[in-house]
């Protein structure tokens, strides 16, 4: 919007791939009119030949569902909504799946660009139009499904994101954009060269316990990222540790930070209280805990690679109570072990935005969100 050059670095294939459709200024507004019509058309076509297929199956008194059709069984990602669960939960209706698969199928054979537009489109609607998901902010099942017009929303939203990409035309903007599939921690980072960052904005996952592959689920299942349990398991090894659903065995960044008193303290609290759980997730707490903060502290090693000096950086990063009603200065620690890295960054300020308040079983907690800003030491030329 600004016109400021730009790299951006996620582990979620579903991100990367709408990140580049949002910010690819020079795609024509004429071939991706004409190709979301030729898709559209085709998409129709199969329908009403499922359409034929079930009426026929029914007229010999056979109970035809849309989750036994070929268009189904017959696409990776149908077998995976049925194997998974997320079709017999309610995530999303049958019909509304088969009429989504269908038109992620006409796109398949679209050169990558407009079918990234296109993509985006259709995985902009499945929470909340087209599934029977809602976010709020965790994504849920909202209590009454019913039968969204896929086609015709999916048209709608087509045209809505070409006027959208017109007006941003009509300001002219031309900044490079380049959008790299990668985490935080390792690959993504050391792929941008050194020394060429000016400034960096973030949210980093926040320590709470969430599973962050969950928020976009249907969106990575049918745009064909995850249609198998090891697609979803190697997506959860690429994040930040974050969640007690990704952490591994053999995940060792925690020691990088057991020097840090903060961290240390906190793992030893959390570990009395796991003790006396017995839920497999609750004693991984401890190990969590020290990954995440080992993660962050790698991020920051890395990153002052990259940095010139004098550059800013700017978090939002909030605390947490997540493990047992532990109140985790997330914040505060991730200031520390910016500055304990010996990357070169210093920690300018943290400014509270926000009170976070909730409950977790009968403890009330409430803990702050806040602006990190740091800086690479030097003057930047």
């Amino acid at each position: 919007m600004s016109g400021i050059p730009s790299i951006g670095i996620d582990s979620n294939p579903v991100c990367v791939s709408v990140s580049k459709a949002k910010t690819d200024w020079a795609i024509r507004l004429s071939t991706i009119k004409r190709l979301s019509d030729q898709v559209l058309c085709s998409t129709a076509r199969k329908y009403r030949n499922f359409i034929d297929r079930k009426e026929r199956q029914e007229s010999l008194g056979h109970e035809y569902l849309p989750q036994c059709d070929p268009i189904f069984t017959h696409s990776r990602a149908g077998q995976y909504l049925i194997s998974s669960g997320l079709l017999e939960r309610g995530w999303i209706g049958p019909s509304a799946a088969l009429k989504t698969l269908l038109i992620m199928e006409s796109l398949e054979g679209l050169p990558a660009r407009p079918r990234n537009f296109l993509q985006l489109a259709l995985l902009g609607l499945l929470v909340p139009e087209i599934s029977n998901m809602a976010y709020g902010p965790e994504i849920y099942k909202r209590r009454h499904q019913r039968e969204p017009d896929v086609f015709g929303l999916f048209r709608g939203r087509v045209l809505e994101n070409l006027e959208k990409l017109e007006h941003l035309r009509s300001r002219r903007i031309k900044a490079k954009t380049t959008v790299l599939l990668g985490d935080s921690v390792g690959k993504g980072l050391t792929s941008v060269d050194m020394g060429m960052v000016r400034a960096v904005i973030s949210s980093p996952p926040y320590l709470s316990d969430h599973d962050y592959t969950r928020q976009t689920r249907l969106e990575l299942v049918l745009s064909g990222h995850v249609t198998s349990n090891e697609d979803l398991r190697r997506l959860k090894k690429s994040f930040l540790r974050s969640s007690s659903k990704n952490v591994y065995k053999e995940d060792q960044l925690s020691r990088h930070v057991l020097r840090f008193p903060e961290v240390r303290a906190l793992i030893d609290v959390i570990s009395e209280k796991a003790v006396q759980r017995t839920s497999g997730f609750a004693r991984v707490y401890p190990k969590l805990v020290g990954e995440y903060f080992g993660g962050m502290y790698r991020h920051f090693e890395l990153l002052g690679e990259l940095l010139r000096p004098g550059s800013k950086i700017a978090y939002i990063i909030g605390d947490q109570s997540s493990f047992f009603a532990t109140r985790i200065p997330t914040a505060q620690i991730i200031g520390t072990l910016a500055e304990g890295c010996r990357s070169g960054i210093r920690c300018l300020d943290i400014e509270p935005i926000r009170e976070l308040r909730g409950t977790r079983g009968r403890v009330n907690w409430s803990n702050k969100e806040w602006l990190l800003t740091f800086e690479k030491k030097g003057s930047l030329s």
